[in-house]
């Protein structure tokens, strides 16, 4: 049982390694959200047919793979998708030909 724990686990956690880049730049960008998703439901149900069926072997490893997955859904509910950062407004940003008009830059 230990090794079919640690396969599910380690199927679930070698898809979704940027955890530590999502932590560290506070943005969910790196992340996957669909497949995240998809393997949160096949978990879940398998856990659930492991449950009904009496099979420990399907269920705890999948109930581990569902909770890893719902911990990482619930990284874009703390951390959002960022965009790009937006431009720069000083005046270093401004094209020469309006620096040199005494314009501003139009965005």
């Amino acid at each position: 049982m230990e090794f079919t724990f640690l396969s599910a686990f380690s199927i679930v956690e070698s898809h979704t390694f940027p955890q530590r880049t999502v932590l560290r730049e506070r943005s969910t960008q790196s992340l996957q959200l669909p497949f995240i998703s998809a393997v949160f439901l096949v978990t879940v149900q398998w856990s659930l047919y492991g449950h009904l069926a009496g099979d420990a072997f399907v269920c705890y490893p999948n109930a581990a793979a569902a909770a890893v997955a719902a911990a990482q859904l619930g990284l874009f509910c703390v951390y959002p998708t960022s965009e790009a950062p937006p431009p720069q407004t000083s005046s270093d940003s401004l094209p020469l030909l309006q620096r040199a008009e005494g314009g501003s830059a139009v965005v």
